[in-house]
């Protein structure tokens, strides 16, 4: 027979804060137990040490070399007939979150500087004579030197998760290292833009599914992002140095007539 005696557990309320992470991102945070802290894994390098000769001398003139030599690279041939040959695009804007900052020591920093290359390249390949494409970043890791080299480019650095907050259906968005937490948390807005690059979303979703402390809402903020596209793989080669490993291209399928549908649930807070 049930026990009829038992105290019933009162509900417990979850109280929830904005804090900045150990890297410098916003996110929601719970005074509960961790629910996802296993899966939810940022992409973004191991914090190491500021390599102090990694000048904004040095960042342009790596820049300057590396864009000749993604340029000429097969891989970028191919990339820019993908993106030429999709229509109904408008872009007039392209975000980069989660570069990483270019000022560690040379691997990690000629990986950063091969993306940053690709990144422009693309944004150039999908910009018309008469609409030039603004082109921004945001990284929380970003130092001085950093920002006064992408300035120098006439690239623009956002903070706060405010890049996020300018993401229309006229927006290209590259996540090459910007956490699983942070991209969940912004998903209405990512679904926005109508073509994505970014790593593989399906493993991601499907570690997701299956993890025993996976959270309902997490997998469908996941799905939300991937939705009404189709995905090809990342045009990749010796020359890119593993920059883009399982990197994939996400296009909005018929993009003038399927609105991204947003999740109505409340983020549920990642820490």
């Amino acid at each position: 027979m049930p026990h009829t005696n038992r105290h019933k557990k009162r509900p417990q309320w979850n109280k929830t804060r904005t804090i900045a992470t150990c890297d410098g991102w916003s996110t929601v945070t719970s005074t509960r137990s961790k629910a996802s802290s296993d899966i939810l894994q940022e992409h973004a390098p191991s914090s190491r040490s500021i390599d102090s000769d990694a000048t904004r001398e040095v960042l342009a003139e790596e820049f300057r070399r590396t864009k000749e030599k993604w340029g000429a690279a097969e891989s970028a041939t191919r990339l820019r007939q993908d993106l030429k040959s999709r229509d109904g695009l408008h872009i007039d804007k392209a975000i980069c979150f989660g570069l990483g900052t270019m000022c560690l020591e040379k691997e990690l920093r000629s990986r950063s500087i091969m993306q940053l290359a690709a990144f422009a390249d693309m944004a150039s390949s999908l910009e018309l004579p008469d609409r030039p494409i603004r082109i921004c970043l945001e990284d929380p890791a970003f130092t001085p030197t950093d920002i006064q080299f992408l300035q120098s480019l006439d690239m623009h650095v956002t903070t706060g998760g405010d890049g996020f907050t300018q993401i229309t259906r006229n927006t290209l968005v590259f996540l090459p290292f910007a956490p699983w937490k942070i991209v969940l948390q912004h998903a209405d807005d990512i679904s926005n833009s109508p073509l994505l690059i970014a790593p593989n979303m399906a493993k991601f979703e499907e570690t997701l599914s299956i993890a025993k402390k996976s959270i309902d809402a997490n997998v469908k903020r996941a799905q939300q992002i991937t939705s009404n596209r189709e995905s090809v793989s990342f045009p990749s080669s010796e020359e890119s140095h593993n920059a883009f490993t399982d990197f994939r291209i996400y296009g909005a399928i018929n993009e003038d007539d399927n609105e991204p549908e947003s999740i109505q649930e409340p983020v549920v807070p990642i820490e």
